[in-house]
């Protein structure tokens, strides 16, 4: 986990953003950690929808987005917001 972050930590000094693919709720807790900013495909598992400590860590960090099977899940004037796409 740590030359994973600190491959994100290289793109951030750079600017860019880091997107991941992740499934289930523990790599998305692994990529919020590192400092992932965008998650792809992040809803093809918790179904009906992610587990309420992952939507408090994102609730924590100031631009984070999950698209998911159905919608997104984003941060909207500090508040998480989920939508249908």
């Amino acid at each position: 986990m740590q030359e994973a972050q600190a491959v994100v930590e290289q793109a951030h000094k750079h600017g860019l953003k880091v997107v991941a693919h992740a499934h289930r709720p523990d790599e998305i807790r692994r990529g919020l950690l590192i400092g992932v900013d965008n998650f792809e495909h992040t809803g093809l598992t918790p179904a009906p929808g992610f587990p309420e400590d992952v939507l408090r860590y994102i609730n924590k960090l100031s631009d984070v987005t999950l698209v998911m099977k159905g919608g997104v899940i984003y941060k909207q004037n500090g508040k998480v917001v989920e939508s249908a796409l």
